[in-house]
């Protein structure tokens, strides 16, 4: 497997994860909210990343354009990417200022990446791709994206660990802990893996109802960035929280 898989931490975390052999995407600068400039994580001496991450919290007081002639010359420094981890509370402005980083990035041959839910405003950005799937078939999901957007996808590799209770129209599943996935495993006595979402899984009986624990283990996720290598996603990205043990 050639695909490149970055390991998104915080300045804590970094010394565990870079022991993992795997490149990193280290949580980077914060705008100041007071509209002074950038807050740059502090790092231990010659630490360096691939990428960095630009955590959800808005641009504050910057104008689009300002922010991304800041956040261009922080990356062109240091050599590294930008992950927008931009999420849905005001998406809008979210998307505003996306496309304006989009455009300074992509002119200045800077990688970017944001949520698959920016793309379009985007389009020079690789778009992060979900690996948590609870229907449909994984291989042509990848593909189905990567055909939309050539070279331009990356995977997010989220493991499943969820119950969902059918029926479940909205796919959406109630998270669990370690803990209790554990306990549940060790009741149900066996489990699943279902070849089309590429993750494992167990039944049982709640309230009159079938509950379906999905799950991912080391060897599903290996088969997940699998598909979307053979697809023509570029690289990908997990955080080292959830991912540690599993790889």
């Amino acid at each position: 497997m050639s695909v490149p898989l970055y390991l998104a931490c915080g300045p804590a975390e970094r010394g565990a994860a870079a022991a993992s052999g795997r490149p990193l995407c280290l949580v980077g600068p914060r705008l100041a909210p007071d509209g002074t400039g950038l807050l740059e994580p502090e790092l231990p001496p010659g630490a360096r990343a691939d990428w960095v991450l630009l955590p959800d919290e808005g641009l504050g007081a910057y104008r689009p354009a300002d922010a991304a002639v800041l956040l261009l010359r922080y990356c062109r420094a240091r050599g590294c990417g930008l992950l927008a981890d931009f999420g849905t509370g005001s998406p809008a402005e979210a998307a505003e200022a996306l496309t304006a980083l989009d455009a300074a990035f992509a002119a200045a041959g800077v990688p970017m990446a944001v949520p698959e839910y920016y793309a379009e405003a985007a389009p020079g950005s690789l778009a992060l791709i979900s690996s948590a799937l609870s229907g449909g078939f994984f291989a042509s999901r990848v593909r189905e994206c990567a055909a939309r957007r050539p070279g331009r996808c990356a995977l997010e590799l989220e493991p499943v660990r969820a119950d969902f209770a059918l029926p479940c129209p909205d796919g959406c599943g109630r998270p669990i802990g370690e803990a209790e996935l554990a306990e549940r495993r060790a009741a149900a006595g066996r489990d699943f893996l279902s070849a089309e979402l590429l993750c494992r899984y167990f039944t049982r009986e709640e309230d009159g109802k079938l509950v379906f624990t999905l799950f991912d283990d080391a060897e599903t996720l290996r088969a997940k960035l699998g598909e979307a290598e053979r697809a023509g996603f570029v690289c990908a990205f997990g955080l080292f929280q959830e991912l540690r043990g599993l790889l």
